[in-house]
């Protein structure tokens, strides 16, 4: 299975391009004539590690959704999003998932089955559709869900890209300095016979390494961090202790309390709307099996699940279950509210848009402590340098006075 980039001419003769999965070239012509494209180029598109995003996990659901309420039967909807799919996880998982229905398998087996990018949850929704006949709204909540994942991603990485952008250009300023600056300070005190400040000293022996190791430093650094990164995206042990430490920052552990909460409340709600019990909702938070998503997710979510199972196994409400720590107190009252009126649903819905609110002025107000923060570092970054290049010289005029 490769993914290929073409160019040609369609029916009409106008020049057009794109991607296209298949298993070899003669395939890909192959599809590509039966859509009436008149193949000029093909070519292999290689990608070093194609992602099946939530946005694309999104848009992918949504598309589903509207197939089976258009009353297309599920293996045709399947084949129909395969035949015009151009991520390779996603054919992949369209291929699966079709050998699985040809040998009797229904759909939720077969996404269980599958290299896990359902959580625990979403496969307890897609398994209850499937039995309540329901399942082409319960595809449309998982891409709602998906969509809501997705929103709450970019916010994040909306917090973290001006901060490791504003720190990326401080290095490479840094860098430039003890390259190019310092060096000739040195060669200017090498000619004094003068003991130099240890601050000085200090920066020029970086200075000369970074001058003797230059190359090194530029090949081990970014492969450093792609490992790191790629540790994070694939080992929960490395996410897990990245998230500890950043929980010991205040207002970071505030946005995580929040988005977590922003998780709970939303998937409890789905999954009540769906018809699931409030006990199998909370038993979708739980790792249970390694081929679910769910068990990367954050310890806290299961703790908390934890808690209210108990609370619930002893005959006490909901909401005696969930920690102080976990959600307020003017919440807890309207998650009781709801419990009493019987509309805990409706509740948990008005919750998560409220705690999205919520996090989009923390992460605004975040964004706006950071700029100052940042420029303080920088600032003290270069100050430092300065200052050290400028001691000898200091020092001198005080020998001469």
């Amino acid at each position: 299975m490769a993914k290929y980039r073409w160019r040609g001419k369609d029916r009409f003769q106008n020049r057009v391009t794109g991607n296209i999965i298949a298993d070899n070239t003669q395939q890909a012509r192959q599809r590509l004539y039966q859509q009436g494209i008149n193949v000029l180029s093909l070519s292999r598109n290689w990608q070093l590690l194609p992602r099946f995003t939530l946005a694309q996990q999104a848009e992918f659901f949504l598309q589903f959704s509207l197939l089976l309420k258009a009353e297309i039967p599920l293996k045709q909807a399947l084949q129909m999003l395969q035949a015009h799919c151009h991520n390779e996880k996603l054919y992949q998982l369209l291929a699966h998932c079709l050998h699985q229905l040809n040998i009797g398998l229904p759909l939720s087996t077969a996404l269980q089955t599958e290299q896990p990018f359902l959580s625990n949850y979403e496969w307890q929704l897609l398994y209850s559709g499937e039995r309540s006949g329901q399942l082409s709204a319960v595809i449309q909540q998982l891409a709602e869900n998906k969509k809501r994942q997705a929103a709450l991603q970019q916010q994040i990485k909306k917090i973290i890209f001006y901060p490791v952008m504003m720190l990326s250009i401080s290095l490479l300023l840094t860098i430039f300095l003890l390259l190019f600056i310092v060096p000739t300070f040195a060669d200017l005190y090498s000619q004094q016979q003068q003991s130099l400040p240890w601050l000085t000293q200090f920066l020029l022996t970086i200075s000369q390494f970074l001058q003797h190791y230059l190359v090194y430093f530029c090949i081990v650094v970014p492969l450093l961090c792609f490992g790191v990164y790629q540790c994070y995206l694939r080992l929960a042990i490395v996410k897990n202790t990245l998230l500890r430490l950043l929980c010991l920052i205040p207002s970071i552990n505030k946005i995580l309390l929040t988005i977590q909460s922003i998780q709970f409340f939303s998937i409890l709600s789905t999954m009540l709307q769906s018809g699931i019990t409030l006990q199998q909702s909370l038993n979708s938070f739980l790792p249970q099996s390694t081929n679910f998503a769910a068990s990367h997710n954050y310890s806290l979510l299961a703790k908390e699940a934890r808690q209210c199972l108990q609370a619930l196994q002893q005959g006490l409400p909901f909401s005696n279950g969930l920690s102080y720590r976990f959600i307020s107190q003017q919440a807890r009252q309207m998650i009781i509210i709801g419990e009493q009126s019987g509309k805990l649903t409706h509740i948990l819905c008005h919750l998560t848009e409220h705690s999205q609110q919520q996090l989009s002025a923390q992460i605004e107000l975040a964004a706006k402590l950071l700029e100052p923060l940042l420029m303080l570092i920088i600032g003290s970054i270069i100050g430092v340098i300065i200052m050290g290049m400028y001691l000898p010289i200091f020092n001198l005029g005080n020998v001469i006075l």
